[in-house]
C-alpha cells in the first residue's frame, strides 16, 4: 500500500515537472522580457545612485583608450615629458629597494632603460645636435676635414 502511494506521488510529481517545463516553454519570450526588464531597472537604480563614481570611471577609462595603459608603447609615445620623469621616479624606487624580488627589479631596470630612450628622445625633440660628435680621447683632429 505504501509502495503504490509512493508510486503515485513519483507520477503526480513528473506530470507537475512537465506541466511546469511546458509552461516554460510557451512563456520563455515572457520570462526573457521579464529578466531583462528587472535587470535593466537594477542598473539604472545603481547607475543613479553611484552617478560621480560611473562618470569618474567613463573619464578614466577614456584617458586610457586615448593614451594607453602606463608602461605600454602607447603610453612612451603619448605621455609628456613630466610624465615620464614622474613614471620614471617611481620605478627607479622600486628598482633601489632591497625588500622587493630581484626578478621584478631586473624588470624595472630593462623598463627604465626605455624610460631614458623615450625621456631623451622628447628632449631632444625638434633639436639638431651642433657638429660632430666626438671625445678628447680619441683627438680633437679626427673628425676634422
Amino acid at each position: 500500500m505504501a509502495d503504490e502511494r509512493h508510486d503515485q506521488n513519483n507520477v503526480e510529481e513528473a506530470e507537475e515537472k512537465k506541466g511546469f517545463i511546458s509552461w516554460v516553454k510557451n512563456h520563455k519570450t515572457e520570462l526573457a522580457m521579464a529578466g531583462v526588464g528587472t535587470a535593466f531597472c537594477i542598473a539604472t537604480i545603481l547607475g543613479i545612485k553611484n552617478k560621480e563614481s560611473l562618470s569618474q570611471l567613463f573619464e578614466d577609462l577614456k584617458y586610457d583608450m586615448e593614451h594607453g595603459k602606463p608602461g605600454t608603447e602607447r603610453w612612451f609615445n603619448k605621455a609628456d615629458l613630466e610624465e615620464l620623469k614622474e613614471a620614471r621616479k617611481l620605478v627607479h624606487n622600486d628598482l633601489m629597494n632591497p625588500a622587493l624580488d630581484n626578478e621584478y627589479r631586473a624588470d624595472c631596470h630593462d623598463l627604465l632603460l626605455k624610460f631614458d630612450q623615450k625621456i631623451g628622445e622628447k628632449e631632444w625633440e625638434g633639436r639638431e645636435p651642433k657638429g660632430p660628435a666626438y671625445h678628447r680621447e680619441h683627438g680633437y683632429g679626427l673628425y676634422k676635414p
